[in-house]
């Protein structure tokens, strides 16, 4: 095919074959039937035609090695379905980095949530701070203790120490005491200072009739440095008898 042949003006068939003229071989141009004139722009520029279907506006046709250059004037990616996309890692999630290419976010774990870094800087996986999940713990104890003291100490079981924070602390129990005319007192402390507002207590008459039980409940927001414990504590109310806790429960929740 070494012979060169210009050709111009019309041609009038259906068809164009170019000869080898070595082997015999040729390339034939076919046309379908035109419904209209049509026009076949070649670059200016050296090309190679790749052997293979021809791909048109219609066909279904698998591109390797090849750029789509979305950003250009009147160039866009629709209709991308998520199956589409190229397999990555589970629980990943697609972002954009400091320099606005594509990027992903590391998986974090359990527990934690997606979190803003700010401008300029991709969201990340963290711990969850105030306003998430709160940070609940509670004991409980049923077998009886009894004490004597006119003064607040721990209770049996009554303490929880938990990471550093704010928190709402919940105690109650069941009590009573053995001597008419007295009764007891309960209150909330970290470590043993104690919260003066959540003092209560519970006196009968001397005269009243005996108790058996008597439920009482306290409350306090109380701040820990992660090494202190929250405890419930209690004392006999009256200076008399003897001040007895069967079921009890101490519970907390972290709100900062």
């Amino acid at each position: 095919m070494a012979n060169e042949h210009e050709i111009s003006g019309e041609y009038t068939g259906s068809s164009v074959s170019v000869k080898d003229s070595a082997s015999g071989n040729k390339y034939t141009i076919s046309e379908p039937t035109l419904t209209g004139n049509r026009t076949l722009t070649l670059p200016d520029a050296n090309a190679t035609l790749q052997s293979g279907t021809a791909i048109t506006a219609s066909s279904t046709e698998t591109l390797t090695n090849k750029t789509f250059d979305a950003n250009g004037t009147g160039n866009s990616l629709s209709n991308v379905d998520v199956a589409d996309l190229a397999n990555g890692t589970d629980g990943e999630l697609i972002t954009w980095d400091a320099v606005g290419a594509p990027a992903t976010i590391a998986t974090g774990s359990s527990g934690q949530v997606l979190t803003s870094n700010g401008a300029g800087a991709a969201p990340t996986f963290q711990a969850a701070a105030g306003g998430g999940d709160p940070t609940n713990s509670i004991v409980e104890a049923t077998g009886q203790i009894t004490t004597t003291s006119n003064t607040l100490i721990d209770a049996t079981s009554m303490s929880i120490t938990p990471a550093a924070g704010d928190y709402f602390v919940w105690f109650s129990a069941e009590t009573d005491n053995t001597t008419p005319g007295n009764g007891v007192a309960i209150g909330i402390s970290v470590d043993s200072t104690d919260d003066a507002s959540s003092r209560r207590s519970w006196e009968l008459n001397a005269d009243a009739a005996a108790v058996t039980s008597m439920s009482i409940s306290t409350m306090a927001k109380v701040t820990v440095n992660g090494a202190e414990a929250i405890k419930g504590r209690w004392s006999r109310e009256g200076g008399g008898g003897t001040a007895r806790m069967r079921e009890r429960q101490l519970f907390i929740m972290k709100v900062a």
